[in-house]
């Protein structure tokens, strides 16, 4: 209770946005005396205060922004080292207050020397309890330390043993005259760790290479101000501005080799050499159809079968486009988007899908069932946002997997391009919170590693993304291909048909672990009330400042 009223002063005297956790545990320190065994209740009592803002009316929109980030963004700003160090410095002065208290001197009588060794005791105390700096400690100095107070200190601490574990959060072991503590800022630490792993999957660990990300995002967010950190999305593409100003190479090179190795095995190294055989020859209209009709020889390889199918079903969408030599309608600067996205895109997609995922795809401006379930639990005015083209899960009563947003070929508006790519992104989010909250409602299990996916289509190329949520809602490029136009562009086949097989395989994918996930055992009384805890964490996209065409974000490559 004294944190919530001390945590409240402090929001009422400080100007909203110099308001910070680190200001908040300053603030008490020179009020309250606590320990980092007092974060949990500190923590909490933040964040209810910064929900409250981020929620009332009574708070103009730029107080409520500030408060829904540092509330969405504590546990990340727990790992920091300043707030370490406020909490350690904490720990040492209440360990200090509370030695002092507890040691008597059986031996040393001149007042000086009392002075130094109880220093020293004191710090040895310090360095076996607070683990956070070992790195700048010194063992050997700690040894010698230590054996020093041995000879010349007696500690009597039987009594004030409890009051100390209760105040700084320490468990003392006795039977010996140095003190071996475990700081309870460790578990909290612990704790803040897995959190930032995923909140959807508490038993698994953060990479180090990830942890260095979710920190430099932090980092980002409070640089930046768009519309993905409003709605906390790493964009984890290589051209984004967090990944080229923000990371460091190595840590997102790893990253990347973790996330894509299993990706790049999904289309065989074999099958796009055939490809880049099979186009590398510079023949006519007649002799192009005559070499399609040969991809419907019999083939033993299932997945040389279905690919060459897919192509045969598919390449005379375009070679019948270049047969009309002057009339060639991908070469039409005026062709508008619903012509260019029925015509040639989403029949694509849409055999891709059918051949290598068995997955439904709808084309069509079509309102996105995620959408509308965030902005009804958020009480956000007005219709859904829309998508040019709906991928939906495999069960009974499906859910949305993959959104598309399409452009005319040529000639496109001003900001079309980033708007789209937002729309997706906010989609992408959209979708996660949806099947989850759908799902635990259920009492299902979490899906614990249920992505998102987006294709973007944007005059003649085609780009395609997926998203998880690790720590962060993450994004990332899983292909990018260009659309050819005419006979001089067939080499640029290969590429299209590798990047629009692998989004049809790594949907294909995650479904099927979704449906193997939801058609496991059903979650007990005591998970699915965890559960449902998780679900109040997840964050909702905020509301859009107004149409589509108004969402901006820099583009710095």
């Amino acid at each position: 209770m004294l944190f919530d009223v001390l945590i409240l002063k402090y929001l009422e005297i400080t100007d909203y946005s110099m308001w910070s956790f680190a200001g908040t545990l300053k603030y008490l320190a020179e009020n309250v005396n606590y320990t980092s065994a007092n974060l949990p209740e500190i923590k909490e009592a933040f964040c209810q205060h910064m929900q409250n803002r981020s929620t009332s009316c009574a708070f103009y929109k730029s107080v409520q922004r500030k408060a829904q980030k540092l509330c969405s963004n504590i546990t990340l700003t727990l790992e920091r080292p300043e707030i370490k160090k406020i909490l350690k410095d904490q720990d040492i002065k209440n360990a200090r207050e509370m030695y002092d208290k507890s040691v008597e001197f059986s031996v040393i009588t001149d007042k000086s020397t009392k002075i130094e060794m109880c220093s020293k005791s004191y710090e040895t105390f310090l360095r076996s309890g607070l683990n956070e700096d070992k790195e700048n400690i010194s063992d050997d100095n700690t040894k010698e330390d230590s054996d020093n107070n041995d000879v010349v200190i007696h500690e009597t601490l039987t009594s004030s043993n409890s009051r100390l574990e209760k105040n700084s959060g320490y468990t003392l072991k006795h039977g010996h005259d140095d003190l071996d503590m475990t700081s309870a800022s460790d578990a909290a630490n612990k704790r803040s760790r897995i959190e930032a792993k995923n909140l959807l999957d508490e038993s698994k660990y953060c990479s180090e290479e990830m942890l260095n990300l979710l920190r430099n995002f932090q980092t980002y967010c409070d640089h930046a101000n768009n519309i993905l950190t409003a709605d906390d999305i790493m964009d984890l593409r290589p051209s984004s501005e967090f990944v080229l100003k923000f990371t460091d190479e190595a840590d997102y090179s790893k990253l990347l080799k973790d996330v894509f190795d299993p990706i790049d095995q999904l289309f065989p190294e074999e099958a796009f050499e055939f490809l880049v055989e099979f186009f590398a020859e510079k023949l006519n209209d007649q002799q192009w159809q005559d070499k399609i009709e040969t991809l419907i020889n019999p083939e033993t390889d299932q997945f040389f079968k279905q690919l060459k199918r897919f192509m045969f079903e598919t390449l005379p969408i375009f070679f019948d486009s270049y047969a009309m030599n002057a009339e060639n309608p991908l070469k039409n600067q005026e062709m508008e988007e619903d012509e260019y996205m029925n015509n040639y895109i989403h029949p694509i997609l849409k055999k891709a899908l059918a051949r290598f995922s068995n997955i439904r795809y709808v084309p069509g401006n079509k309102a996105i069932e995620a959408s509308a379930y965030r902005k009804s639990v958020t009480n956000q005015k007005g219709n859904a946002d829309r998508s040019d083209g709906i991928v939906y899960t495999s069960n009974e009563k499906p859910y949305e997997i993959c959104v598309i947003e399409g452009s005319k070929p040529y000639n496109t508006e001003n900001g079309k391009e980033m708007a789209d790519f937002l729309q997706n992104a906010r989609a992408g989010k959209d979708i996660i919170n949806f099947v989850i909250t759908q799902e635990v409602k259920l009492k299902r299990a979490l899906p614990v590693y249920f992505r998102g996916f987006m294709v973007h289509s944007f005059e003649l190329s085609l780009r395609f993304y997926f998203m998880d949520y690790l720590g962060r809602y993450r994004i990332f490029e899983i292909e990018t291909c260009e659309v050819p136009t005419d006979l001089t562009g067939v080499r640029l086949f290969p590429f299209l048909y590798r990047a629009v097989v692998t989004w049809a395989l790594m949907i294909k994918n995650a479904d099927r672990e979704f449906q193997l996930l939801r058609n496991s055992k059903r979650s007990s009384r005591y998970s699915n009330a965890h559960n449902l805890r998780v679900l109040m964490q997840l964050s909702h996209n905020q509301a859009r400042p107004g149409d589509k065409k108004s969402m901006k974000m820099d583009k710095i490559i």
